[in-house]
This record gives structure tokens, sequence and C-alpha cells, in this order.
């Protein structure tokens, strides 16, 4: 008789990190968790891999209308959340009169007000996001680079950070817990495997 096939390494670590999020940082009251999803390949990834681990999820897609592509990023994660049978909420978040940048930071500022607005609605209490271990290890080199110092020049990309004043709601970001967290390539490479286009 054959062993059965060993599973491979990028799935023990990228499901791994959703089952450790889950025991340290996720709600065990019944409450929704929101998924963060972009429709880029780390996000998808992540929105695979909660739906195989976590027993009630939901997907937000903040729909910034920078890009031209912006409203076939929100097709395909809409494609996405039908074929995995979960809820999708798909949030406009362009600039605005009073918010008029087009930064990255005022896209990141617009995103995570968002978040905050679907997760009050739901009842949520924690929002993941796709950042991973080379997300982690960029945060730190552009630390080194910008010449800080002490605790702020070893910290990377927080596992979990409130996301109100309050504490009531907080990101988390399970592919940066743990002694083994995945990367850009690891996380790809288990989309592909789980046939999740990107």
């Amino acid at each position: 008789m054959h062993a059965p096939p060993r599973p491979a390494v990028e799935d023990d670590v990228t499901l791994a990190a959703l089952r450790r999020a889950a025991a340290l940082a996720l709600p065990a009251d019944g409450r929704p968790v929101l998924l963060a999803v972009s429709g880029g390949s780390d996000s998808v990834a992540l929105l695979g891999a909660a739906a195989a681990v976590l027993p009630r999820v939901e997907v937000v897609h903040v729909h910034h209308g920078l890009r031209a592509a912006a409203d076939a990023d929100a097709e395909h994660v809409a494609a996405l959340a039908r074929r995995l049978d979960l809820p999708l909420t798909i949030v406009s978040a362009p600039p605005t009169s009073r918010d008029p940048a087009r930064t990255e930071t005022a896209a990141r500022r617009r995103r995570y007000a968002a978040l905050v607005h679907v997760a009050r609605t739901s009842g949520a209490t924690r929002v993941l996001t796709a950042h991973h271990l080379d997300d982690d290890l960029e945060t730190l080199l552009l630390h080194a680079l910008r010449g800080h110092v002490g605790v702020r020049a070893r910290c990377g990309v927080p596992a979990l950070r409130p996301l109100t004043p309050d504490g009531s709601l907080h990101v988390v970001r399970p592919f940066v817990m743990g002694p083994h967290p995945p990367g850009r390539q690891a996380l790809a490479a288990w989309r592909r495997r789980h046939d999740l286009p990107a």
C-alpha cells in the first residue's frame, strides 16, 4: 500500500499561517472575518486559504478608481467570491474634493476607512490582509534606508494592529505570523496549485 502524498511545503506554510492566526488573533464568538482582497496574487492566495480554513469569512474589495483596470479588478474578485460561495462587498473609495490626493498613502488611508465602515456594518472585529514575508523584509529595508534606529528600525509589518482608536477593530496579517511565514513566491505557487487566477 502506498503512503498518501505529502502536501507541498507551500500548502503547509500557507494554511498553517491561517490556522495560527485563527488560534491567536481571530474571534471565537461567531463574528465574521473580513478579507481585504485587491485581486492581486497575494490577496487571492489569502482568499483561497481563508475559504479553506476559516468558518465565516466575508470578502471586501475596495475600488479606488485610480487605474484603468480597476473595474476589471473588481469583477475578478467578484468572480472568485462567487466561485468560493463567499459574500462580497465592493466599496468605492476614489479621490474626492475633500480628499483629492492620488498617492499610494492617500489610497491606503481611504482603503482602511472603507474597511472600518464595512466592519461596522457587518459586526466584524478583524480584517485580514495578505502582507507577507517579503513585505516585512522590504519594510525593514526601508526603515534602514531612512535612517531609523532603535526599536523602529527593527519593526517590520505588524501582524496585528488596531484600525480604530478604541481597539474594537484590528487588522490581522497571518502571512507575517510565526516562525516560517510565506513569501510572495510561496503564495503564488500555492495559488496556482489551487487553480486560483490572479
